[in-house]
């Protein structure tokens, strides 16, 4: 299979031209001229359809014929982007929803950023799909902190992905303005949706925010990871460490098969996206003694894997007490007075508050009866946060 994009320098797929076996030859060689000194190299596994697979696709906005805003890939070699309608590699839902996010663009009449002259709006456009979910994530990077006409650009992108048949389940704004191959900043805005989607893979389903890593090929993936499972011949008894663990899909694929699994990630998104993953495993923070019954015979807490969590719980608090906003209010000077004859009355004193917090997380275990001879433990989070109003700015008005 051939793509027209080639022939106009894309360099996105450089073997497409030779058949997919001889790819897959070529590769398994590579590999074991780098590798093979250090070990056997089996033969590379490849994909029954190894077409339109990609379940992220990042855009780059630019300047297309009559001045219209368009967006694609830089060709090889360059900083020009290469306008794409469709590609071999992408997901083909995505593919309709970034036509979509370009048709809503323009009715917005959104400029591109140039690079060169520090001008216009629109960097890049990230998308996510959940391959078993259906879910899809738009993510609108632009080089201002504010997107005039938010609202209508999601009601108009809305629209557009119900012409195409296609779903819109979440779209954030990423504010990056650094002068940086570096695609996403560190702010966002919810626009539409929770800001974030749901996955499943090996099993396991996952919460998958703009930032946070995530395999693009969602079919080999559980095929490698299936491979690593079994290559490491867990026991039940092993401690398994995953290190730059992203949301943690290699570990919580192993977990079924460890006593414990420890993940080490820098990236505070994708922690909190395994966190709201729902996959803080009972049996990584709890394990069971038997005795050769097979009855339960004591409990024993990972206190390591405690204090993570509840670290991570207190992290996640403090950080929504930062959100907060100022808050602005306008009090009568009669009712600072303390008389009912006077409350209401009088100039209004304008004051500026700010909410300061603090917070202390803990995690509790607890025991209840379940039935004949059953017992239910729990683990119950447990937070104490102290908040209150503090004057920034008083004026009279």
């Amino acid at each position: 299979m051939d793509c027209k994009l080639r022939a106009k320098n894309c360099g996105g797929c450089p073997l497409l031209g030779l058949d997919y076996a001889e790819q897959l030859k070529q590769k398994e060689a590579t590999v074991k001229k780098l590798l093979g000194r250090f070990g056997p190299v089996e033969h590379i596994r490849g994909m029954e359809t190894p077409y339109h697979y990609r379940n992220k696709v990042i855009s780059t906005f630019t300047t297309g014929w009559g001045g219209k805003l368009t967006s694609g890939i830089y060709a090889a070699n360059s900083h020009k982007v290469l306008p794409v309608e469709s590609c071999l590699l992408q997901d083909e839902v995505l593919d309709k929803v970034m036509l979509a996010v370009r048709a809503a663009a323009n009715a917005c009449r959104y400029q591109p950023f140039n690079e060169d002259k520090g001008t216009g709006l629109l960097r890049h456009c990230l998308l996510r799909r959940g391959v078993a979910t259906g879910q899809v994530m738009v993510v609108l990077v632009t080089a201002q902190p504010v997107l005039p006409g938010a609202k209508n650009f999601v009601k108009a992108l809305l629209a557009e992905a119900e012409k195409r048949g296609v779903p819109v389940t979440t779209v954030v704004q990423n504010y990056n303005p650094r002068r940086t191959s570096v695609v996403l900043g560190e702010d966002e805005k919810v626009l539409y949706g929770k800001g974030f989607i749901l996955d499943t893979l090996c099993g396991k389903t996952y919460a998958l925010s703009p930032r946070s890593f995530y395999q693009v090929n969602p079919v080999q993936t559980a095929v490698l990871y299936g491979l690593a499972v079994d290559a490491a011949h867990l026991t039940g008894k092993e401690v398994v460490l995953d290190a730059y663990c992203g949301i943690g899909t290699i570990g919580l694929t192993a977990s079924d098969k460890a006593r414990q699994v420890v993940g080490v990630e820098v990236n505070r998104d994708a922690v909190r996206d395994a966190i709201d993953s729902g996959q803080v495993d009972y049996n990584v923070l709890i394990h069971l003694e038997k005795d050769e019954t097979g009855r339960v015979a004591a409990l024993e807490s990972n206190m390591a894997a405690f204090n993570r969590l509840r670290s991570q719980i207190a992290d996640e608090i403090l950080r929504r007490l930062s959100e907060v906003s100022t808050s602005e209010l306008s009090i009568p000077v009669g009712t600072l007075t303390g008389s009912t004859l006077l409350a209401g009355r009088g100039p209004c004193i304008r004051v500026r508050m700010q909410a300061v917090g603090s917070t202390d997380a803990s995690l509790r275990n607890a025991f209840s009866a379940a039935g004949i001879n059953q017992t239910r433990h729990q683990i119950l989070p447990v937070s104490y946060t102290h908040l209150r109003a503090h004057e920034t700015r008083g004026n009279l008005v």
